[in-house]
């Protein structure tokens, strides 16, 4: 039998070779994807109210989520939730993620929002500004803040526009449309510019709320959303 040498710098990527009377291909070395994360929104020196959204991508996340953190100038925690990926990231294409946190704070000052990443070393933080807000008021059977009121179930109802736009978070991605029937709303966020943005529940996002409608693209608003 004859054998056949090859110096290993020639040998290449599915290049077939005869080892001892055994064809054997040449397995491509394919690196591993390595975690990537980003922090869109809020941008650094950004004031921030007692609830806001925090915005970014990641891609390659070991179990796909985002730990995400309001701390202040001394690291003390002040919010935190876990989010996950859009479901249409893969590793080789980012995914976006969203928080809406809340906080409450004494007076303005310098913060931090931090975003980590679990089972991997992997973390990005923002240098924001918090503004105090005044003490919450309640109105209409929900929970409201200054920007923000909270719904209970079967409380607050609306009906979309026919083919009225959903977006991933308010003033955010858009992430297809709605059918004109009445939809539960979990709660409803007023942006810098006045514009109300209503969240529709939706059971099957968790750990991520639902997508969001704006006013002006509802056609109805029930008298619990008040």
């Amino acid at each position: 039998m004859a054998l056949f040498y090859r110096n290993p710098n020639d040998v290449k990527p599915g290049m077939r070779l005869t080892v001892r009377n055994e064809c054997v291909t040449v397995q491509p070395n394919n690196p591993v994807a390595q975690p990537s994360l980003t922090i869109k929104t809020p941008k650094p020196g950004d004031s921030l109210g007692s609830t806001f959204i925090v915005t970014g991508t990641g891609a390659a996340l070991p179990q796909g989520l985002v730990v995400v953190r309001a701390l202040d100038a001394a690291g003390k925690e002040l919010a935190k939730m876990t989010v996950a990926l859009a479901a249409d990231s893969t590793p080789a294409r980012a995914g976006t993620w969203y928080a809406q946190l809340n906080v409450s704070v004494r007076s303005s000052g310098p913060g931090y929002i931090e975003a980590t990443v679990p089972g991997a070393e992997v973390r990005r933080t923002v240098v924001i500004q918090y503004q105090a807000a005044p003490a919450p008021e309640t109105g209409g059977g929900g929970s409201q803040g200054s920007t923000v009121v909270f719904y209970r179930q079967g409380q607050c109802q609306v009906r979309p526009a026919k083919d009225a736009a959903v977006y991933e978070y308010p003033n955010g991605l858009v992430k297809g449309d709605v059918s004109d029937a009445l939809v539960e709303v979990t709660q409803r966020v007023v942006d810098a510019a006045s514009s109300s943005w209503y969240q529709i529940a939706d059971p099957y996002a968790a750990p991520n709320p639902g997508y969001w409608v704006k006013r002006e693209n509802l056609a109805f608003v029930g008298v619990g959303c008040n």
